[in-house]
């Protein structure tokens, strides 16, 4: 994929890239089969209220894989409210991995951020890499 990401670049071009950081106990802390409330919103186009919920199912630590079970319970303006649930696998990379796998695939990082707003990045945050082509 990162080749491929390289191969349709313009030399002057930038590439930016988000990687989950995972927390520094994930293997033993990740795990939490009680439902969490996540976030709830309207969505634009049609005013129907969601609210999310999320269920830490497994993890698989040699793999580097996390495992997580999303609900959707959609409250449209005129229906019956609904629910929607999706698993999801996730892979997370340790900050030596990524900048690793970027630089071995082409890419030169030239920015590292920990949020969008472009703040450090800390042991919670986001990794965030702003990269050209080496």
């Amino acid at each position: 994929c990162l080749r491929q990401v390289a191969r349709h670049m313009e030399p002057d071009g930038r590439f930016i890239i988000t990687f989950m950081k995972p927390i520094p106990n994930i293997e033993t802390d990740w795990v939490n089969r009680e439902v969490t409330f996540d976030w709830e919103g309207t969505a634009p186009l049609n005013g129907e209220n969601v609210r999310r919920y999320s269920q830490r199912t497994a993890i698989d630590p040699e793999r580097q894989v996390l495992s997580v079970k999303l609900t959707f319970d959609v409250t449209p303006q005129s229906a019956p409210r609904y629910s929607v649930s999706e698993e999801l696998q996730l892979k997370y990379y340790r900050p030596a991995q990524a900048e690793k796998m970027l630089e071995s695939n082409g890419f030169t990082i030239i920015e590292r951020f920990g949020y969008y707003d472009r703040r450090p990045v800390t042991g919670n945050s986001e990794m965030i890499y702003v990269c050209k082509l080496s």
